[in-house]
């Protein structure tokens, strides 16, 4: 099983084209499955996929192109 890739705040942010700020109240209110790692916040690509609808591996570009 391969080890599934975790994306910074700041890169969930931009998926969900939201503001860094947005983002973080987000994670705070554990919306989404955001984990404290030290100092940051991180989640699982394939659950921030998951949740907004994305296929494996694709972006919020992709997800346009297709609707």
């Amino acid at each position: 099983m391969m080890a599934d890739k975790l994306v910074t705040l700041e890169e969930a942010a931009q998926v969900m084209r939201c503001s860094y700020s947005k983002a973080a109240k987000i994670a705070r209110a554990g919306t989404l499955p955001f984990i404290k790692l030290g100092a940051n916040w991180v989640i699982a690509e394939s659950a921030l996929n998951r949740a907004l609808g994305l296929a494996q591996g694709g972006d919020a570009d992709d997800a346009k192109k297709s609707a």
